[in-house]
């Protein structure tokens, strides 16, 4: 199906491109990030449970600051028996070292800092290193303090942390401090879904990708105790089916599903999911605008039918159907081929020699090849028995505006101070695309042209830069060196995608929204590289979020304030639930379990089977 652009597609790629983008570093605004509230109950000791920096598993919480980038400034000392700074250290005192070491290396701030893929330097990363060398020892850690900041009161005070050894050469591969690890952290996620103290009993908490994030990490790491979990979860999806007229934020939803159904079913051959993952595949193409692969978070048929307004074209949304789909090729199950190779394209187009450029949303032929401007105009036809789609109000009009005879604009008005001239929609009537709407009204959609369609790529890339926005890129790398790629250049550029993610260490948890989708993704799209010594520096690299994340009490791992943007949903959906899911995802890269995690790495997949593009889902 090839790719037409209208007004439509030009409104929502433009909108996306103004969004604020994000850097390495702690980002300062004000009193942000350390103001922001956690929607936390395990962390309800702090009051008002202000955003702060966890150093590790401590007891301490802290804050930086610009003008003194070299210490971290006390702000929270946990009083429970299992905080072993309780006592030792208090609200006011600052940190400026660690085992006989001042920090040297002063932290960049700023959400512009260069996306190097070293968001977490500085003190950041030199307590990191402490501590896991006061673990791998007797658990010791000296931290050199100055009371209350009194520069010329230097102490060194001893915190006894569980001396749980370090990570292996090879982390996460043959690191028995890695399986310990994760192990604890999938019981936290287990206590938390048991728990009835802030949510319903037996549900994971969160907003679409938390419940997703966390059933998959579950099933990710192979421990057989949590299969009664998996197996009412698994159930819950036999009979589901799935429609371009699905309300919410659908389009989310259906990705996540597409690739827990597909895992399921390769896990366990439960047959009972085969019809709601074909279901799934002959709708998905649907939910975005003209089956373009271009989505928002509502499906576009669902916009056009209730005449909501789209938001912004998000390309993880796209990402995920792209997994999805590829899961269901890799087992040989029917799959939307089309929207496969159109979300690849869209990707194709954002390859740069030296990175995989997808910033927030896919951002192409927003330029008529045409030299039109875009336009769109909704006209009231005289007999509502014409240009009908066959399919309802949302659908677009096969026939376009050849059998329709009278009618008059409804919009744009001259009245309407958008208003711009509407001669086209006559002129150009053998051109312009039409969607059905309720009864005699009709949208008329411009037709800007065909965009370029960009070549296969024929030799590896020479990538030497990461991004700022790595969950669409991780998406990409997974999804297309799934088992066996359908061209060598779906392989090309899924070896430039996951050598973009493994370049950008510090910089996983950057991008929009929900920082965790981006950290989940691009850790699992960095595993996919086949450049050891890049795969390498980025695993030593996350052993600074294990390290500062993991908590003195043992509930998972905590959100940290740092290369945020301002509109982080994490900490109200799940300040220790989404970080612990990232992290398990991590620790369970070797078990190899699931196709997402590497499965395909160890065994021959079945060859796809020539499918016809999806046909259109039953209403």
């Amino acid at each position: 199906m090839k790719n037409r652009i209208s007004l439509g597609l030009f409104v929502l790629l433009l909108t996306a491109m103004v969004l604020p983008e994000t850097g390495s570093g702690i980002a300062i605004r004000g009193e942000r990030p350390w103001n922001t509230q956690l929607r936390s109950w395990y962390d309800e000791e702090l009051g008002n449970r202000m955003w702060l920096l966890n150093l590790g598993p401590t007891g301490i919480r802290a804050s930086m600051r610009p003008d003194e980038p070299d210490r971290f400034f006390v702000e929270h000392v946990f009083q429970d028996e299992r905080s072993p700074a309780r006592g030792k250290l208090e609200q006011g005192d600052v940190i400026i070292g660690a085992n006989g070491e001042r920090f040297a290396t002063p932290h960049r701030f700023s959400r512009r800092t260069p996306a190097d893929g070293r968001g977490w330097d500085g003190p950041l990363k030199d307590l990191a290193g402490h501590i896991e060398d006061s673990q791998g020892k007797d658990g010791v850690l000296q931290l050199l303090v100055l009371p209350q900041g009194d520069p010329d009161a230097v102490r060194s005070i001893d915190l006894q942390l569980p001396a749980v050894g370090r990570f292996s050469p090879d982390f996460p591969f043959n690191c028995p401090r890695s399986e310990r690890m994760l192990e604890q952290l999938c019981d936290f996620l287990v206590r938390d879904y048991e728990s009835e103290r802030w949510k319903a009993r037996d549900q994971f908490w969160g907003n679409i990708y938390g419940p997703s994030h966390q059933l998959l990490a579950l099933m990710a790491s192979g421990i057989e105790k949590y299969e009664p979990i998996i197996e009412r979860h698994r159930l819950a999806y036999h009979g589901r089916t799935y429609s371009p007229r699905d309300g919410g934020f659908a389009m989310w939803r259906w990705g996540y599903d597409a690739i827990i159904m597909g895992e399921m079913y390769r896990l366990y051959g439960d047959e009972n999911l085969l019809e709601p993952m074909r279901s799934l595949a002959r709708a998905a193409p649907w939910g975005s605008f003209d089956r373009s692969g271009i989505y928002t978070h509502r499906s576009f048929i669902h916009l056009r039918q209730t005449g909501g307004k789209p938001y912004a074209s998000i390309a993880a949304i796209s990402g995920l159907q792209f997994v999805g789909q590829s899961i269901f090729r890799t087992l040989g199950l029917e799959y939307a081929e089309d929207l496969h190779e159109t979300i690849y394209r869209h990707y194709l187009r954002h390859a740069r020699p030296n990175s995989l450029a997808v910033s927030y949303a896919f951002s192409h032929g927003v330029e008529s090849p045409l030299g039109r401007d875009p336009r769109h105009a909704i006209i009231r036809l005289e007999d509502p028995s014409q240009a009908k789609s066959g399919q309802g109000p949302g659908y677009v009009v096969p026939t376009g505006m050849q059998d329709i005879t009278e009618y008059s604009i409804e919009w744009p008005t001259r009245a309407d101070h958008r208003w711009k001239p509407t001669d086209w929609v006559e002129a150009e009537r053998d051109d312009n695309i039409v969607e059905e709407l309720q009864g005699d009204l009709r949208r008329v959609n411009r037709y800007l042209g065909e965009p370029p369609d960009p070549e296969d790529p024929v030799q590896p890339y020479e990538t030497s830069q990461s991004g700022k926005f790595l969950a669409s890129i991780g998406m990409a790398s997974v999804g297309m060196r799934m088992g066996t790629p359908p061209r060598p250049g779906w392989d090309y550029l899924g070896r430039h995608a996951a050598d973009t993610c493994a370049l950008g260490p510090g910089n996983i948890f950057d991008g929009h929204a929900a920082s965790n989708i981006h950290a989940f993704w691009a850790i699992l799209g960095a595993a996919r590289s086949n450049d050891p010594q890049k795969l390498r520096d980025f695993f030593d690299y996350m052993k600074i979020f294990l390290v500062l994340s993991e908590v003195h009490d043992g509930n998972g791992l905590y959100l940290q304030p740092w290369g945020r943007d301002h509109a982080n949903h994490d900490v109200a959906w799940g300040p220790r639930t989404l970080p612990t899911a990232t992290g398990i995802m991590l620790l369970s890269l070797p078990q190899r379990r699931l196709l997402i995690t590497g499965a395909d790495l160890r065994e021959d997949p079945p060859a796809a089977p020539a499918i016809d593009a999806a046909p259109t889902p039953a209403e």
